[in-house]
């Protein structure tokens, strides 16, 4: 419940909008925030999920639902998906491995008004930021969920938004590149911590949803 919660807040779907969910699975994302949505495109690889999510939709009457199954790379989003529209949202949760090469720049492409990646872990994130920034998509907001007690890993959602002002404006007064993040807990609060490289070295600390930035991290 806490996740689609999250996801609901995060991507605050309307009628006349669009809802993409790729490696949709059985529809937990697209059956559990999609209602508000004028239309609901679910994509996964694997076909009995799909089938499942099909058989779901049917029981519900979700008449304004369709699920698609196919391998989820650059030629499945040009070619398969639907054409873009004016309000498409996108929400991904690939798996641990994440998308493969292409997707992200191919899904900025359709230059969607939002964007939701969830990460099952923290190795993909560097690299999908960077692909999204050069796709015009900067983080607004980086949830950590702990959802596996007793286990190092994390589910982490990021809200992408094109252009967000506050990002975009400390991109370009220091020029970066993301090469780190990870979790800290310290005083019982715990942060995210990316940290980029540039000429004059800067830490960007998370608390949650809320941006700190700060000149090192101790």
């Amino acid at each position: 419940p806490n996740l689609l919660n999250h996801a609901k807040r995060l991507l605050s779907l309307k009628k006349g909008d669009r809802l993409l969910d790729l490696y949709c699975g059985y529809g937990l994302f697209a059956f559990g925030i999609g209602k508000e949505a004028s239309e609901v495109i679910g994509a996964e690889w694997e076909g009995p999920s799909v089938e499942s999510a099909k058989a779901s939709a049917k029981f519900l009457k979700r008449f304004h639902y369709k699920f698609i199954s196919g391998k989820i790379d650059e030629s499945f989003v040009e070619r398969v998906l639907p054409k873009p529209i004016e309000n498409e949202i996108i929400l991904l949760d690939p798996p641990r491995k994440g998308c493969l090469p292409g997707v992200i720049e191919t899904l900025a492409k359709r230059n969607p008004k939002r964007v939701l990646h969830i990460f099952c872990g923290t190795d993909e994130i560097p690299l999908a930021l960077q692909e999204w920034k050069s796709g015009g998509y900067f983080p607004k907001e980086i949830l950590p969920l702990d959802l596996f007690p007793g286990t190092a890993h994390i589910e982490t959602m990021i809200l992408l938004d094109k252009g967000y002002s506050g990002v975009r404006k400390l991109a370009e007064e220091y020029p970066y590149s993301l090469y780190d993040i990870e979790y800290r807990e310290a005083n019982k609060k715990k942060f995210v911590v990316i940290r980029f490289t540039s000429t004059k070295t800067k830490f960007f600390s998370l608390p949650y949803n809320k941006i700190k930035f700060c000149n090192d991290y101790s």
